[in-house]
């Protein structure tokens, strides 16, 4: 379903909630309320056609990625899907066994309709997570339960996501897996979202294709080594990128770092291995440290549009 038609049936969805009033008949034959009830019956009707297709294509996703080593757990998991703003282009998907978290998967909607996955991972503790939640109000010195405290999840692609949380006249973003309080703005968060959304758009696998190849490797800490302070970054060919999986089927250490909002932030994980799709696009598996056991899978062409590799 194209993204106007995703807007349009969020629109019609609201109407769901609405009074009905009855306000006399109209020269058609047709009252206010009757039209009303038939608007809401066609918005419940697309939502569940929706939703269907949401839940068909996250369980499809999920099998595909449970066929490999680490991801068993996943096989007939119960999953969980939250929209995320903004414009509910993105859907969170939470993958649950016996009621514990045990990874999450993030889904774009396309234009052309259906979806793909925009980075998926194995963790207690997703992004978006309680945990993440609470650093950030602790950071911030707010209640999380008071009545001019507001907490919205924006996710724009792996590398802009975040809380965006309101006290007040006030709006902060903290990253949506550490919680850590971003150096940004509205209105320069407004911009990269602007700048980077098609970009995170791209270089996605839909539902057809598999994982056709796979590494992993173990955890490591990625501040044991700067060498993004000593050396220069990999090149590496974002079509021909077979010199990066060399290095991680070789089993180096490489670390992946992005400068964000103007150099004010800088991200840097160690790189633990790879999915490769058949969509000829690889994911490259990142953990922020040893002990948070958050191990996310990010398209590797957008990593190489935000940032570097180091050996």
């Amino acid at each position: 379903m194209p993204l106007m038609k995703w807007r349009k049936l969020l629109a019609s969805v609201a109407l769901i909630g609405l009074p009905l009033y009855s306000l006399g008949g109209f020269s058609n034959g047709y009252s206010l309320i009757g039209m009303e009830e038939a608007r809401a019956d066609a918005a419940n009707s697309s939502v569940t056609t929706v939703r269907d297709e949401i839940t068909g294509q996250a369980h499809a996703f999920a099998k595909q990625i449970a066929a490999q080593p680490q991801f068993a757990g996943w096989e007939n998991a119960e999953l969980t899907i939250t929209a995320l703003g903004p414009g509910m282009h993105s859907w969170l998907v939470l993958v649950k066994k016996q009621k514990t978290i045990i990874g999450y998967m993030v889904l774009n909607a396309t234009e052309a309709g259906g979806f793909q996955l925009g980075e998926y991972g194995i963790s207690s503790e997703p992004l978006f997570g309680g945990d993440s939640l609470q650093h950030s109000m602790l950071q911030l010195g707010l209640d999380q339960g008071a009545d001019n405290v507001n907490m919205e999840r924006i996710y724009i692609h792996p590398l802009l996501a975040a809380w965006k949380i309101s006290s007040g006249n006030a709006d902060f973003y903290t990253d949506a897996a550490s919680g850590e309080q971003l150096p940004t703005t509205n209105k320069s968060w407004a911009a990269a979202s602007k700048a980077e959304e098609a970009q995170g758009a791209l270089y996605q696998a839909n539902v057809e294709h598999k994982v056709q190849k796979s590494h992993s490797l173990p955890s490591f800490d990625p501040f044991a080594k700067l060498p993004w302070m000593t050396s220069k970054p990999l090149a590496i060919n974002p079509v021909k990128y077979s010199s990066l999986l060399v290095k991680i089927n070789g089993q180096q250490q490489l670390r992946y770092v992005a400068e964000r909002f103007d150099g004010q932030m800088l991200y840097a994980w160690s790189v633990v291995g790879y999915h490769n799709w058949t969509s000829g696009h690889p994911y490259i598996a990142l953990e922020a440290d040893e002990t948070s056991g958050l191990r996310r899978f990010i398209p590797l062409q957008l990593l190489l549009g935000l940032g570097s590799f180091y050996s």
